[in-house]
């Protein structure tokens, strides 16, 4: 249908521009750390991700996860080293407490909506045994999403307070990389930068998927060959388009509010979907495209920042309802 069409070019626009976003902070780590040049640096971590896509598929995005795992447990263990040898105090920091109500609602409503539209989270289950299996690892995976967001907050609080000077766009690292001791500051760098090239090639994956098997599917009907040459094709054409953007949009803070804004917005039409099932279809087709207008046209506007979660959210809620009266005002019965 011609929502769910819509669906899937949303969702490759979202998975996109994560992608892009990994990329500027590849290519800002490497080339912080190195005399490498940040343009070159970037097409190094792209090159790196599509040849090993490539040549492996789907078995290197799940052989990557197990690596990410590892990362991640390793950079828990770098947290706690931080807390034992820093004197700083991070919950004594309350700058977090006097944010203003829309800024607190917003991140909030992030932290809720997030995981319902991450290719990070759902990609996994393609590599699931069972049904069984599906449903433990999602609740042990949320637990430790909440759990590992909360030490990386109590982290950055930690880092702000030591460190105020540091530039946003790397400042988790060099932080990490400050704090640490000396025979340990080059592990931080290896972890995150083995996240990063976990997660971009996750998403360069389930967006060349989409492409091949939801957006040409009508011109694809069950030929494997044939999908797999789309898919490798629309790997090198995604993973060209994302080194441009990244070295053009190098500001990693106003790409991530942009592309944030279209992944929540994808988020609330799930939950909306969840809540609602007998919405009709117009209001979902409204639901996907009406914030996508909205956050492109206030970007160009405005500018990106963080009224564009709103501004997406409200879009979500106004497309709905206009989608679903004009079809019941139509005589439309139908639902997605």
């Amino acid at each position: 249908s011609g929502t769910a069409k819509l669906v899937s070019f949303v969702l490759v626009v979202n998975l996109f521009g994560w992608l892009v976003i990994t990329l500027i902070g590849g290519g800002k780590i490497l080339s912080g750390y190195s005399e490498i040049p940040y343009t070159l640096s970037t097409c190094i971590v792209a090159t790196v991700i599509a040849l090993y896509l490539l040549s492996g598929g789907f078995l290197a995005v799940v052989r990557t996860d197990v690596v990410q795992l590892f990362g991640i447990a390793c950079l828990v263990i770098l947290l706690l080293v931080v807390f034992v040898t820093t004197d700083t105090t991070w919950y004594q920091d309350l700058s977090l407490l006097s944010l203003p109500l829309s800024k607190t609602i917003s991140f909030f409503v992030t932290g809720v909506l997030v995981p319902l539209a991450s290719a990070e989270m759902w990609q996994r289950v393609y590599a699931v045994r069972d049904e069984k299996v599906l449903a433990r690892s999602l609740i042990i995976a949320s637990s430790m999403y909440i759990l590992f967001g909360i030490t990386l907050l109590a982290i950055t609080l930690c880092i702000k307070q030591s460190l105020p000077g540091l530039t946003p766009d790397t400042a988790l690292v060099s932080g990490l990389h400050s704090l640490l001791p000396v025979g340990l500051s080059g592990l931080a760098v290896v972890v995150f930068y083995s996240a990063i090239m976990s997660t971009s090639d996750t998403l360069l994956f389930t967006a060349a998927a989409s492409i091949a098997c939801d957006l040409c599917q009508d011109f694809n009907r069950e030929q494997s060959a044939t999908t797999v040459r789309l898919m490798r094709i629309s790997m090198l054409l995604l993973c060209g388009l994302a080194v441009f953007c990244a070295i053009f949009f190098a500001d990693i803070i106003d790409t991530t509010f942009f592309f944030l804004a279209i992944t929540l917005s994808l988020g609330a039409v799930v939950l909306l979907h969840w809540i609602f099932p007998g919405l009709r279809e117009r209001g979902f087709f409204l639901a996907v495209l009406t914030p996508l207008f909205v956050v492109v046209i206030s970007t160009a506007v405005r500018g990106a920042g963080i009224f564009l979660i709103a501004f997406a959210l409200v879009a979500v809620v106004v497309g709905a309802l206009l989608g679903h009266l004009s079809s019941a005002s139509t005589g439309q019965k139908e639902a997605v």
